[in-house]
């Protein structure tokens, strides 16, 4: 992994959090730095903002609820935006959110060059 291990210093991009029905813990933070920090060295991009926003519906009794993730990367350039990755697994949903993002991202970068 190439710069700093995201645990290591602060992150060198904003991350807004907004939770809905879920917990805020220790290990949703790391998890949420390590992968956006990963992304940040993909897109290779000095200031990012990211705006996370998570939300746990309620479903009928006897089902798992399902957790819906959104995010927003806002670079100097543009604005990219992942609506509603859904999962009963919160973190499967975050990085199928990131994983989104980053596609979105590439071909922004793309479109650049």
């Amino acid at each position: 992994m190439l710069g700093l291990h995201p645990t290591a210093e602060p992150a060198p991009f904003e991350i807004n959090v907004d939770l809905n029905g879920v917990t805020h813990s220790k290990e949703l933070d790391v998890f949420l730095k390590k992968n956006l920090f990963l992304l940040n060295e993909v897109l290779d991009t000095k200031s990012l903002s990211y705006s996370v926003f998570i939300n746990r519906s309620q479903r009928t009794l006897g089902s798992n609820p399902l957790f819906s993730v959104r995010f927003e990367l806002a670079t100097p350039d543009n604005r990219i935006v992942v609506n509603r990755v859904c999962n009963e697994d919160l973190y499967v949903a975050i990085r199928g959110a990131i994983d989104a993002l980053k596609n979105q991202a590439k071909e922004e970068v793309l479109k650049r060059k």
